[in-house]
């Protein structure tokens, strides 16, 4: 189980995980930075696609 960071939250420096594991953007394979979790549904997101992310929101 990966151990993951409150919503929003920054993660560890590199997108790390628990261990060795590379926790990497649900939408691209570049490192993770952020989290979002919403109706259910738990991202992880680097930090272009979290962005892009909170503008759609706030639109």
């Amino acid at each position: 189980m990966i151990d993951h960071p409150a919503p929003g939250a920054e993660m560890p420096a590199g997108g790390v995980g628990t261990g060795d594991d590379l926790i990497t953007c649900d939408k691209c394979d570049a490192p993770a930075t952020r989290s979002w979790e919403g109706s259910g549904e738990f991202l992880n997101l680097c930090e272009d696609h979290h962005d892009a992310l909170a503008r759609w929101l706030d639109a």
